[in-house]
């Protein structure tokens, strides 16, 4: 197995993280791991868990305001590795050989929920495709800061880009994506208290926008 990084969201779940830290750090393919923490009250390595506090392959970069997905490739800047596996904190993925597996550079491999993935042909316009990353994928490190230049220099690092760059950034790639059912254990905290994303009241609008505006600088019209 080739070697990688590896990158986790959190937000308000910082109970699994010890768990999830000490899964990813099984993997002795995974050199490095970043905790990107969305929240005002600082991440402490004490809160990782035994293994995870004393292990060098974890850092923490604590984001004093929520950069919401857009955190996730922030944090990729600071990877080691070209291939990044990235996940959110309310799973515990349990394929992430398979998945990484199904990775090809200057693409990305999505573990996707069974339902989602029932749906994918939803997800495509001509060769663009939209995926999730939440559940377990990997993504191309040098693919983060080309990918997003053309979005940035026409709307800057506004709220769509921030709520919803993991479409925009699989939308961009402008190619079908290796997509795969994502075996995973539910952690404590998912969907509550409008965490997850897809429960706050301007999430269709903000999706559709980001679909639009994706699709727009790759000359496809969106019909949402």
């Amino acid at each position: 197995m080739h070697r990688a990084s590896a990158v986790i969201l959190s937000f308000r779940r910082i109970g699994n993280l010890p768990q999830i830290l000490g899964s990813l750090l099984g993997l002795e393919w995974v050199e490095d791991i970043i905790v990107w923490h969305n929240a005002r009250t600082l991440l402490k390595r004490w809160q990782l868990g035994g293994v995870a506090e004393a292990s060098e392959r974890v850092s923490i970069i604590n984001c004093p305001e929520n950069k919401y997905t857009w955190g996730r490739f922030l944090a990729c800047r600071a990877c080691e590795n070209r291939r990044i596996l990235i996940q959110d904190d309310d799973v515990l993925v349990m394929n992430w050989a398979e998945i990484a597996e199904a990775w090809e550079p200057e693409s990305i491999a999505a573990g996707m929920r069974e339902g989602h993935l029932a749906q994918d042909w939803r997800y495509h316009w001509g060769e663009a495709h939209e995926v999730l990353l939440g559940w377990g994928s990997v993504v191309d490190a040098r693919m983060v800061d080309c990918i997003f230049k053309p979005y940035i220099e026409k709307y800057g690092h506004d709220e769509v880009l921030t709520r919803k760059a993991d479409r925009i950034f699989s939308i961009l790639h402008g190619h079908q994506h290796a997509t795969l059912k994502s075996r995973f254990v539910q952690l404590p905290g998912a969907n509550r208290d409008g965490v997850a994303l897809y429960t706050l009241p301007d999430h269709e609008r903000l999706t559709n926008e980001a679909r639009r505006r994706a699709l727009g600088l790759l000359g496809i019209e969106y019909h949402g």
